[in-house]
């Protein structure tokens, strides 16, 4: 039966340290469960499934865990996955997956690839998403959390409102207009936006609310079967004036208050 011990190891350094923590077949920074071998070698658990021995002794493996080496490599620093990328993040590897999420460094693609007939191959650090964007898609692009909708064509807007960029679709089809706001993803925090439509004389007004989420790459399953705007042609019309439709979306952070 597998038992569970504590291995003491003495070493001068920190660097030296975290030598211990490299797996001896690939190389990669070991995280829980270690396990050692039958003489005391460790190795990581990806590499341990496909071995039937040791790959430094060739001894058989005790299915014991390193305790201590375990609780070393939960609390050491370990490298950001985009360091190649330029990022100097070190975090220990419980807080990891917090900064990955939002790290400026990750790769990226253009999100207006994703969407309607645009195609856009560019791809960089996250970091700079929002300046290619204001560079080579000024079109489509607006600063702010607020912004008017009145063509009464297929529209695709990209909102740049703290820090984030804000992917706003609007379709016609089959007599129904179809809104949806989705975000990029730069940070982690929660958005909600908003599409309102008010008549010129100010006698009707539709208020319809959603969270905002992450860019699916789906659009036509995200506007037919999303929980986001769908009217039909007969209540639009109510809202067009001289060839306009008086739509106005607006974005902002969900824990604060407008």
């Amino acid at each position: 039966m597998a038992q569970n011990v504590d291995i003491l190891v003495t070493v001068p350094a920190t660097e030296q340290l975290l030598q211990f923590l490299l797996c001896p077949l690939c190389s990669n920074r070991m995280v829980q469960p270690i396990t050692f071998c039958e003489k005391g070698h460790n190795i990581c658990s990806n590499c341990k499934d496909t071995m039937d021995k040791c790959p430094t002794c060739g001894s058989q493996f005790s299915g014991i865990r390193n305790i201590r080496l375990e609780i070393i490599s939960q609390w050491s620093n370990f490298t950001c996955a985009n360091v190649a990328l330029g990022c100097p993040v070190m975090r220990p590897i419980e807080l990891m997956a917090d900064h990955l999420a939002s790290c400026a460094y990750r790769k990226a693609t253009c999100p207006l690839n994703k969407v309607m007939d645009i195609v856009c191959h560019w791809e960089g650090p996250l970091k700079d998403l929002i300046f290619h964007c204001s560079e080579s898609h000024q079109k489509y692009f607006a600063e702010g959390e607020s912004f008017m909708s009145s063509s009464l064509e297929d529209a695709v807007n990209m909102i740049h409102y703290c820090d984030e960029v804000f992917i706003c679709h609007k379709r016609f089809k089959d007599g129904k207009l179809y809104c949806a706001v989705e975000k990029v993803g730069i940070s982690q925090a929660l958005y909600t936006a908003s599409f309102i439509l008010n008549t010129v004389s100010g006698s009707e007004r539709i208020v319809f609310t959603h969270t905002v989420r992450n860019i699916s790459g789906n659009l036509n399953y995200l506007l037919e079967y999303g929980k986001f705007l769908k009217l039909n042609d007969k209540l639009v019309k109510r809202f067009i004036s001289d060839g306009k439709l008086a739509l106005q979306v607006m974005i902002w952070r969900a824990n604060v208050k407008k």
